[in-house]
């Protein structure tokens, strides 16, 4: 039985995906929000739409420290409304402990678990790494490594955790959306 089997969802309910880049956040979000009727954000859309620019030229121009500040902001105004909502955060939103935060008291987080080979078979190479600034330099893998390892500390704190491999996305969703009681 999972913590929410039996509950209602409330009208403002915001339901936050987090988990490592190639884990399925947009695509199992987008599926989510589509079944329980609610709005879908991208966070990172949402960053791009108010800035002008791509994530990857938010990072070449001003850097990781400023996209995060951006990120904080994006975050927030999507928190603080009272509206009941399906959130894809980046796969480093959780990283920053108060975004980690304001997501675990503002809505239910749903940790996308995947393995790491998985996630970089998803995410491709070559040109499609060059849309994951973090991945850039000489050795992507060996970067990813480290971000996963590090960023599962964070993950693990969700309020649920699901095996985003373990069906098709809309499975994932519906496996979401069942364990949530919603």
């Amino acid at each position: 039985m999972t913590p929410y089997e039996g509950t209602t969802r409330m009208a403002s309910e915001k339901i936050a995906l987090v988990g490592f880049m190639g884990a399925g956040k947009t695509t199992v979000g987008s599926l989510l929000a589509q079944a329980l009727g609610l709005p879908f954000y991208d966070l990172d859309a949402v960053i791009e739409e108010r800035c002008g620019s791509s994530v990857a030229e938010l990072f070449a121009r001003r850097g990781a420290t400023t996209f995060r500040t951006y990120e904080r902001a994006a975050l927030r105004a999507l928190l603080e409304p009272d509206e009941a909502c399906v959130i894809a955060t980046g796969g480093g939103t959780v990283a920053d402990p108060s975004a980690l935060a304001q997501l675990k008291q503002a809505a239910r987080c749903v940790h996308l678990r995947v393995p790491l080979d998985v996630a970089m078979q998803r995410l491709g190479q070559g040109e499609a790494l060059q849309q994951r600034p973090l991945l850039w330099g000489p050795d992507p893998l060996a970067t990813a490594t480290r971000l996963y390892q590090e960023r599962q500390f964070y993950y693990i704190q969700a309020h649920l955790s699901v095996d985003a491999q373990a069906g098709s996305p809309a499975e994932v969703a519906q496996s979401i959306h069942r364990a949530l009681g919603t």
